[in-house]
Formats: structure tokens, sequence, C-alpha cells
């Protein structure tokens, strides 16, 4: 089907497509400070490494409305033919 879509709307399947890439590179940039903040409250990690805050405090219903987003923007790429570099398991940085 989203083959389908790219053949017959090539405009909507790119805007598609990089809003998609956004979404997935907010989202990590999100989540990746709250992961690690909630790494650094482990016990362990407190009294070896020391406590991390993560400069991103969204609230709770903007956060759940980026993971659900970033999981139809994740589903949007696996269906998608194509790839992106930025995204997709190419390693362009290598070639």
């Amino acid at each position: 089907m989203r083959a389908a879509v790219d053949r017959r709307h090539p405009l909507a399947s790119r805007i598609i497509s990089w809003t998609a890439i956004a979404t997935l590179l907010i989202g990590l940039a999100v989540f990746i400070p709250l992961l690690v903040q909630r790494i650094s409250e482990i016990e362990w990690v407190a009294e070896n490494i020391g406590t991390f805050v993560s400069p991103i405090n969204l609230p709770g219903w903007l956060n759940g409305t980026l993971l659900v987003a970033g999981i139809f923007a994740a589903l949007e790429r696996a269906l998608t033919i194509r790839s992106h570099c930025l995204i997709d398991a190419d390693t362009w940085w290598l070639d």
C-alpha cells in the first residue's frame, strides 16, 4: 500500500517520508536525555557515576503523543521501500 501511494502521489509520499524522519529525530532528541536521566537514577549508577538531569521536561501528554507519533513514523519508514541515510541502517559515514 505504501508503494502504491509513492507511485500515485510522489510529492505526498515525500512529505510523509520527511515528516516521519523529522518525527523520529525529534523523538531521539527528546527521549535519549530522558533515558540517560532514568539510568542515572539507579542507585549504583548514581553513587559511582553521578546523576543527570534532563534539560528537556515535557508534559506527560506531549511525551505520550511523541511516543505514538514515533511508533507511526517508524512503521512508515519500515513500510517504505526507499531508505534514508540518517535513519535507516545504512553505513553512509563509512563509505
